[in-house]
């Protein structure tokens, strides 16, 4: 979410790139050589039926408005639980897109937020999380307010909750476990000289796969595991001859080196599943996205995700992942416009593309003001 935040926010949020406890060496410096590795290279393209079998597009309903999807999870029965990127509604559709309520409303009352900075699912609760609360605002699946719970989450940007066991995160700068509303864990704060304070990644660092917990740091090349212990690497991101050299100073000098933009670096917006992991990371100023299968260890990375199974373009970034299952979405201006474009040509070829894609989405015509479509891409 591309979200406004003024100076004193930015302070607040201090990206602290301190040293996670087990770990001995700089972040820029691959962590532990037995870990498995996931190779990141720089590919322009691929098909995605290199990877997948098959994609099933879901419309959602304009019932409900979802300017565009910010962060996306998907509960045992396939219902969608969708932020805009306003971060002013947490809705819930079922699987086929059909709109069923939305999650509370704005507002200062009991239950009631602001600005959704994120939420989570656990033990069959939907718990959200008001930057202008230090509370946590728990529900029942079917919306309905259950109790606000403090945790001391003041200035985190996300968290996830397991069994009630609360871990939060600030900026991709360190984590925080709380329990009960009680901090059982912390990772070591680095001095202020080394800190890196003009620069906030994502704003979703930590991702939870069953009970397992992970999360991500700022111009790393590590995912983590967290546990009520603390953090231990998991996975090596593999840059090869595009990793940050260790001479590198991982302080606030980082942010206008000339130097940095020759490697790749920042992995963030980690999903997690026993299939796959996906994320996204960054080459000078471009943008890469990366699927691993974690039973073949391949990756496929790309900037462009080339869809060679039906006509319909998407964003290659993926929102969620159940199990070989990848979430993906497309704003619907751009589908838009891209109709716009074959209509101009009027070419025969160019409206059999137009029905065979309307033959996918359904008849009813597109506006630029309509919801956003979720591709649910299932992989080999």
């Amino acid at each position: 979410m591309k979200k406004s935040i003024n100076i004193a926010f930015c302070i607040a949020f201090c990206l602290f790139l301190s040293v996670i406890t087990g770990c001995n060496t700089p972040d820029n410096t691959e962590q532990e050589s037995g870990l498995p590795r996931i190779k990141a290279s720089l590919n322009e393209s691929v098909n995605i039926s290199d990877f997948a079998e098959s994609i099933r597009v879901i419309r959602l309903s304009n019932d409900s408005i979802v300017r565009d999807i910010e962060k996306l999870l998907i509960d045992d029965a396939g219902n969608f639980y969708i932020i805009d990127s306003k971060g002013t509604t947490l809705q819930k559709f079922d699987k086929n897109g059909k709109f069923i309520s939305q999650i509370s409303r704005r507002g200062k009352g009991p239950g009631e937020y602001l600005e959704i900075y994120d939420f989570d699912i656990d033990n069959n609760q939907i718990i959200i999380y008001d930057s202008n609360r230090d509370d946590l605002m728990y529900f029942d699946m079917e919306g309905n307010f259950l109790s606000m719970k403090p945790t001391g989450l003041d200035y985190y940007l996300s968290f996830v909750s397991v069994n009630d066991t609360v871990y939060a995160c600030h900026g991709g700068s360190y984590t925080d476990v709380f329990l009960n509303g009680e901090k059982i864990y912390e990772t070591p704060r680095t001095p202020p000289e080394k800190r890196i304070s003009g620069y906030i990644h994502s704003t979703h660092q930590l991702t939870k796969n069953g009970n397992e917990v992970y999360w991500e740091r700022v111009y790393n090349d590590t995912i983590y595991r967290v546990t009520a212990k603390g953090a231990q690497p998991a996975f090596i991101i593999d840059f090869g001859p595009l990793k940050i050299p260790a001479d590198i100073p991982m302080n606030n000098d980082i942010l206008g080196n000339p130097d940095m933009y020759k490697y790749s670096r920042d992995p963030s917006n980690f999903q997690v599943s026993d299939k796959f992991i996906s994320f996204h990371f960054v080459n000078a100023l471009t943008i890469y996205n990366c699927i691993y299968n974690r039973e073949t260890g391949k990756s496929y990375i790309f900037k462009f995700l080339n869809n060679d199974m039906n006509p319909i373009p998407f964003d290659g970034e993926v929102f969620a992942i159940r199990g070989n299952k990848l979430y993906m979405k497309m704003g619907v201006d751009d589908l838009c416009s891209y109709f716009d474009f074959l209509k101009s040509e009027n070419k025969k070829e160019h409206k059999e593309i137009i029905d065979k894609i309307t033959s996918i989405i359904g008849p009813e015509p597109l506006t630029e003001m309509d919801n956003p479509l979720i591709f649910e891409v299932t992989c080999k």
